[in-house]
């Protein structure tokens, strides 16, 4: 039996349910509703992102030319940096505050390969042909959020000068790729379809310096 495609965007689905697990985890510190709540949607995105990623594997793997197909893809790629960023947010989220020596150890492994990953594809879109119509919000993820919830997540694992490191190259990138983008959408006509809900991401970054303020004061408070 083939393998079913699984399409590079899936890899969003977990990264939205552990965002909105974070939504309900800090509105439950401030006691607005129950923190169960956010904790049973990190659970549920840490199940969907393993479910992704092995059902990704299964079909890219044997078939390397789809696998670097979709890496390079001018529109896909993209959203193949989830894969690492998702778990990342997890681990800082999920595990730091029940185990920070893991949390710790696992947001390392993969803000590393966030900064691998971004620095590649930010290589290819340098390096290869990119027409400007293909560009669209989600090129804000693999470096700008990637770098600002890396910071969010070394901050919550008690790493504070990693964490402004990775702030600073979140707003670099954030700052550069932002007049590119709002340029395509500006000037060029309207996104596909498809592609119309990345739009959302436009007003992603701004919040993720609180967010990062947020991580800290929690993981002090337990420590504390």
């Amino acid at each position: 039996m083939a393998a079913v495609r699984i399409p590079a965007y899936f890899f969003g689905i977990p990264f939205g349910l552990a965002g909105l697990g974070n939504t309900w985890i800090v509105a439950g510190r401030d006691g607005d509703v129950p923190t169960w709540i956010g904790n049973a949607l990190l659970a549920l995105a840490a199940l969907t992102w393993l479910a992704v990623v092995v059902a990704y594997a299964a079909y890219a793997l044997p078939r390397p030319r789809a696998l670097v197909g979709d890496l390079v893809d001018p529109v896909a790629g993209a959203f193949v940096s989830l894969a690492v960023i998702t778990p990342m947010l997890l681990a800082a989220l999920g595990v730091a505050p029940h185990n920070l020596g893991v949390g710790r150890v696992l947001v390392d492994v993969f803000l590393v390969l966030t900064l691998v990953f971004g620095g590649w594809i930010t290589g290819q879109w340098m390096y290869g042909r990119i027409d400007i119509d293909q560009i669209h919000p989600g090129y804000f993820l693999p470096t700008v959020a990637g770098g600002l919830i890396a910071s969010a997540a070394a901050s919550a694992v008690g790493q504070h000068t990693l964490a402004n490191i990775m702030l600073g190259l979140g707003l670099i990138c954030w700052f550069l790729l932002g007049s590119l983008i709002l340029n395509r959408l500006f000037t060029r006509p309207p996104l596909p379809a498809a592609l119309v809900p990345t739009l959302a991401i436009e007003v992603a970054p701004p919040p993720w310096p609180r967010s990062r303020s947020s991580s800290a004061a929690a993981a002090g408070s337990t420590s504390g």
